[in-house]
């Protein structure tokens, strides 16, 4: 065993002492880096998407004014009439439902994409948590629900879909969507 000297007393380390001496120095190496650099677990994805945000221009309007653009529908799904906003355009996609206050428990927003695929979404600058429905076509291929709105990882339906139903958290179990099940979608521009 290796004897380390303190002020002229000699200790003895057994291996769950070196062990943890190394697992703190480790700690402590990670807590120096990140008050260097800012990094902390996840901000890999928070760069990538700051960095999209400064390529699209800093959309820092208010929920009202942002929202005025927007395009919206009429969908019928698990039996419901539901108002949603379209977000059709890569602008719109983007910026999603990002600072927007509250929505309305028949309402949402609907990404649609010119190619089916495995679209990424974020929560970035949520203020309410989400329920996610992947579709392709008129048909739900894959939903998640109760997505925090402080989650930093991406979500991602688990079959290709061409457009994405964001519901206030909890909307596919009051309503009771499933998958498989067919979304009337008769407003959608073409």
């Amino acid at each position: 065993m290796r004897e380390i000297k303190i002020r002229n007393k000699e200790m003895k380390l057994g291996i769950k002492d070196k062990i943890f001496l190394g697992i703190a120095v480790l700690g402590l190496f990670i807590f120096i880096y990140e008050k260097i650099t800012g990094e902390k677990d996840g901000s890999d994805v928070r760069e990538r998407h700051n960095v999209v945000e400064e390529e699209l221009g800093a959309i820092s309007q208010g929920e009202d004014q942002k929202n005025q653009d927007l395009k919206e529908a009429e969908i019928v799904i698990g039996g419901k009439k539901m108002i949603v906003w379209l977000a059709d355009s890569e602008e719109t996609r983007y910026r999603g439902l990002s600072n927007v206050g509250e929505l309305g428990s028949k309402s949402g927003m609907l990404f649609i994409h010119p190619e089916p695929g495995f679209h990424s979404y974020v929560m970035r600058q949520m203020k309410f948590d989400l329920d996610f429905v992947f579709i392709f076509g008129d048909e739900v291929v894959d939903i998640q629900e109760w997505i925090s709105r402080d989650r930093v990882a991406s979500i991602k339906g688990d079959s290709a879909y061409d457009k994405v139903l964001e519901l206030p958290a909890g909307t596919v179990e009051d309503i009771g969507i499933l998958v498989g099940e067919k979304i009337v979608m008769p407003d959608l521009p073409k």
